[in-house]
């Protein structure tokens, strides 16, 4: 592939992810994150969604400098504000999952 070829595709890959309806959730996952029990939360945000048989877009992302308030969880709805939460452990996810995915409704 040239140059011209590669940032076509990208553009068209960031642009579908960008427009998705899926809700959309990035996990802090560099060193720090992991540290700091990211994985575990991983873990726990893709049963807890299986659970509830919903489909979303779960990336893992790298260090935002944020180090001291890792895990950081991202939730990212279509045409709703983006939350960001920190020191998120396993035990916190069922009520993420419920109080923003699930009941937030649009008003």
């Amino acid at each position: 592939m040239i140059f011209d070829e590669i940032k076509a595709k990208a553009i068209s890959e960031w642009e579908a992810l960008e427009h998705s309806d899926k809700p959309r959730i990035l996990i802090g996952a560099a060193t720090c994150g992991r540290a700091a029990g990211a994985l575990a939360v991983l873990q726990a945000i893709k049963s807890e969604l299986a659970k509830h048989n919903i489909e979303a877009i779960i990336i893992q992302v790298g260090c935002i400098g944020l180090c001291y308030a890792e895990p950081l969880v991202d939730i990212i709805k279509p045409n709703r504000p983006r939350i960001c939460y920190r020191n998120v452990t396993p035990e916190i996810i069922p009520q993420l999952i419920e109080d923003y995915i699930i009941n937030d409704n649009p008003s």
